[in-house]
């Protein structure tokens, strides 16, 4: 049997039962000002701790498995290097992306992107989806698939159809399109790299594997046993009408990166390259530099911004002093694209006349807002919060191995041993460094037969204390049919202080005694007489 709880190299932050819509969301404008309303930029550097990834050019078109021709030429021109009189069109694929002087550079899409999610699991947001688009594939139930719109299921999950028709604060915030759409209040300028590497990145070769959402057992909320130690004794199928969604899914960060496994080979054993995604990545310590601009924030919208730059700590803070650290790029699985962002210098100004602009007022605002939210209050030792740092804290250890399950151990943890599955970040984070490996629990041992009243054939093999008593009892005594040599079944002795037993208990002899009772549903209590109570000791 496999060892528990299974490996993933990501998880998930719960969905929020309730979504949070602020209330002024119906009249944000991008001409008429909020009386409170802030505007201005603020510079940021972007700090990546592991190497990071953003690729600039398309996919090439023979890159794929119906022309592994094209793709050994691709990739031997690949691995024997280019220099600049002779680089190919598909060269572009493996570069980090770049603005059109050459430079390296975060577009200013990506981070929002990747920022906008943390402020809908910060600010218990809706969990989106597209109309129509499928959780599962379409349904065969020969094969366990089942045709089931993610909707659906998300709709069990999250209290969200309430609110369909209104706004979260990252819609408020970042702007969105539906019927009624609007502009969002910030915008992302393109981070220039600040210290280009001087050298060539190594070309690596990930398989960036696509997101399996028909596998229940981890992108499904399960009922969990044994203390949530990764596995249960039934599973939660998608067609269930109890189906639900398990949340954000989102990569573990970790202070080093996993070596990438080359691709499996093909039925005649050779590699297939056609399933990697081949990157230069440019290594940790590159720094990015940009600026944000905003418009008409609020000071509770300008403190949850403030808050997932750096998860809660300092904005301003050196990215040496942080406890949590982002995400952003490919290859996020193997440990790819930590970053830490830093607030350099900012030039705001209020509506309000001889305001001052306080950070941290800001940010305790925002705190604030949540607290009144969140049902008892607490916000940051919410689920949702606990679960987001976990996953951010690169010093965290992990019960789980942060690694895709190979194809043998994949099939192994879908057999039926005791239905594996992902536990909750709130099992799996060790916060004292120890690691430790679980097994399912053994299951109960059956029910013994009703052989009270029958005198048996007890053979010693040996004694221990009874803690419960504070005294002497015999162990593991053997017991066999009157008649019968084959050993059964386990006994304890329920007088141990007989003399006559007592000298005749020694290995290798036996002696008959009636079974009085069952202790603990997986011994019998044994006896020299049938009419001694049956009672426990």
């Amino acid at each position: 049997m496999p060892t528990l709880p299974i490996p993933s190299p990501y998880n998930f932050v719960p969905l929020s039962p309730l979504v949070y819509c602020p209330d002024w969301a119906p009249q944000v404008s991008q001409d008429v000002p909020f009386s409170d309303g802030i505007s201005g930029w603020f510079d940021i550097e972007v700090e990546a701790m592991t190497p990071v990834f953003i690729r600039h050019g398309e996919k090439p078109a023979g890159w794929n498995e119906d022309n592994p021709s094209e793709v050994s030429r691709l990739r031997e021109h690949w691995l024997n290097g280019d220099s600049s009189s002779n680089r190919w069109p598909e060269d572009d694929w493996l570069e980090f992306f770049k603005l059109p002087d050459g430079g390296f550079a975060i577009p200013g899409s990506s981070l929002k992107g990747a920022l906008r999610e943390i402020l809908e699991i910060a600010s218990f947001g809706k969990f989106q989806t597209t109309n129509g688009r499928r959780l599962l594939l379409k349904g065969n139930p020969k094969k366990g698939t089942w045709d089931i719109q993610q909707k659906t299921i998300q709709e069990r999950s999250q209290i969200s159809k309430l609110f369909e028709s209104s706004w979260d604060l990252a819609e408020t915030i970042f702007g969105h399109v539906s019927d009624i759409s609007c502009r969002g209040r910030i915008f992302f300028e393109s981070l220039r790299c600040a210290n280009p590497p001087s050298t060539s990145c190594p070309l690596v070769w990930p398989v960036l594997q696509t997101p399996k959402g028909k596998f229940a057992p981890n992108y499904g909320e399960q009922p969990s046993a044994g203390g949530d130690t990764g596995w249960t004794p039934s599973i939660i199928p998608w067609k269930s009408g109890d189906a639900r969604l398990r949340g954000w899914k989102l990569y573990p960060r970790r202070p080093t990166i996993s070596p990438c496994p080359e691709p499996p080979p093909d039925k005649n054993g050779n590699i297939r390259w056609d399933l990697a995604s081949p990157m230069k990545p440019l290594p940790a310590k590159t720094r990015f530099q940009g600026r944000v601009n905003i418009h008409n924030l609020r000071p509770f919208e300008l403190g949850a911004l403030l808050w997932i730059l750096a998860l809660g700590e300092a904005p301003d803070s050196a990215a040496k002093d942080r406890h949590y650290w982002l995400a952003l790029g490919a290859a996020k699985p193997f440990g790819y694209g930590s970053i830490v962002i830093r607030v350099m210098g900012a030039s705001l100004v209020s509506w309000q006349t001889n305001r001052i602009i306080d950070y941290t007022e800001c940010k305790n605002g925002f705190v604030s807002r949540m607290n009144e939210f969140h049902k008892g209050g607490a916000w940051l030792e919410s689920p949702q919060i606990r679960a987001l740092q976990a996953l951010s804290n690169p010093n965290n250890v992990w019960k789980m191995d942060l690694k895709y399950p190979t194809f043998k151990e994949f099939q192994d943890y879908t057999k039926d041993n005791n239905h594996a599955l992902l536990p909750t970040v709130s099992y799996q984070f060790v916060p004292d460094g120890k690691k430790e490996e679980i097994s399912p629990p053994k299951p109960p041992p059956p029910p013994l037969p009703n052989i009270i009243g029958q005198q048996h054939r007890v053979s010693f093999l040996r004694a221990g204390r009874n803690q419960k008593y504070g005294r002497e009892l015999f162990f593991s005594l053997k017991l066999a049919p009157t008649g019968s040599k084959s050993i059964k079944y386990e006994g304890i002795l329920r007088n141990p202080h007989s003399p006559a037993l007592a000298g005749n208990l020694v290995p290798g002899h036996s002696v008959l005694l009636w079974v009085i009772g069952i202790e603990s549903g997986s011994h019998y209590l044994l006896s020299e007489t049938a009419s001694e109570s049956s009672t426990d000791p």
